[in-house]
């Protein structure tokens, strides 16, 4: 998972390559700056708007698991319908881990041992946790928008639960400043992710 997510990482956050003094310091201020307060999950970080709506996220989740109508999240369709929250919480601890590989400047392996793996696996799984409780419908929205784009991704119909239903009117007046550009499904009562925490290992 991590080799394809550092060359996203490096594309979509606009890393550099060179190794003029130039460019490493900008690549370490770059760093710096996406690892604050989690920028990195924002599409305009300096906005503090559309929470886990950085385009990277869902590349990820299409390269990982969502590459052809054979992988994993299409043939188990009905554990990544609607995207659970320990996938995007893995997903989330890759991209960080990416992103601290270049917070000297130049690029290196991440040295992060399986102990902060799981620490930084659980500040995320628990941070989308605390998200599902204050906006419900704002995290079920987008677990069904990254499952169904993973899904077209992939060449496949969109699933029946993520891509057919829609909010009845007036249902996303408290969510207005987080708008999507799919339709809206609307979440189960006393929706529960599809996984539970896990035990995250070297990734």
């Amino acid at each position: 998972m991590k080799p394809r997510l550092a060359t996203l990482v490096e594309t979509m956050y606009h890393f550099k390559t060179s190794q003029a003094h130039a460019s490493i310091s900008y690549n370490a201020g770059r760093a710096q700056e996406l690892l604050r307060n989690l920028n990195f999950i924002y599409p305009e970080p300096r906005t503090g708007r559309d929470l886990y709506r950085h385009p990277i996220i869902q590349r990820a989740i299409d390269t990982t698991w969502f590459r052809n109508k054979d992988d994993v999240g299409v043939v188990n369709h009905e554990q990544f319908s609607p995207m659970p929250i320990s996938i995007i919480a893995i997903t989330l601890t890759v991209i960080e881990c990416c992103i601290d590989e270049w917070s000297d400047g130049t690029q290196r392996d991440c040295n992060w041992d399986d102990a902060k793996i799981q620490t930084v696996y659980d500040s995320h799984f628990s941070s989308l946790v605390d998200f599902q409780v204050q906006r419900p419908t704002s995290l079920y929205q987008l677990q069904c928008d990254l499952s169904r784009n993973a899904r077209e991704h992939a060449g496949v119909p969109p699933d029946p639960v993520t891509g057919s239903s829609r909010l009845p009117p007036g249902a996303l007046d408290a969510v207005r400043e987080e708008p999507s550009p799919g339709p809206s499904p609307t979440a189960p009562p006393n929706y529960d992710d599809t996984f539970p925490r896990i035990t995250v290992g070297r990734v």
